[in-house]
């Protein structure tokens, strides 16, 4: 985090690409463009460049509340810099498990 410095904003939950196509790293499990609907457990690889992991944690929950309210903040795991969060699939009562492992790549 942050993607490319050619995007003007984060999209680790949700976001367009240039095609048009869901481009937000949770949004695309919640669409079904990765993974398929019978899976429980999704995860994700974040690398942090900059700004704190404290920082990008608020952030991330802050945003993740007002795009998908019924889904879970990002709860601490047993490890450092690991996640979990729970989330509905789009249209559907179906849930799945997400598992966040974010790199730090900062000098903190």
């Amino acid at each position: 985090m942050p993607k490319h410095q050619s995007k003007d904003k984060e999209e680790y939950i949700d976001g367009v690409s240039s095609t048009g196509n869901p481009s937000g790293a949770i949004q695309r499990y919640k669409f079904l463009k990765h993974g398929e609907h019978s899976l429980k457990n999704n995860g994700v690889i974040a690398y942090v460049e900059n700004n704190s992991i404290e920082n990008w944690l608020t952030l991330i929950n802050n945003k993740l509340h007002k795009v998908y309210p019924n889904d879970s903040s990002l709860i601490p795991g047993v490890a450092i810099n690991e996640y979990t969060s729970r989330h509905l699939y789009h249209e559907s009562e179906s849930t799945f498990e997400m598992y966040h492992f974010w790199i730090n790549l900062t000098d903190n």
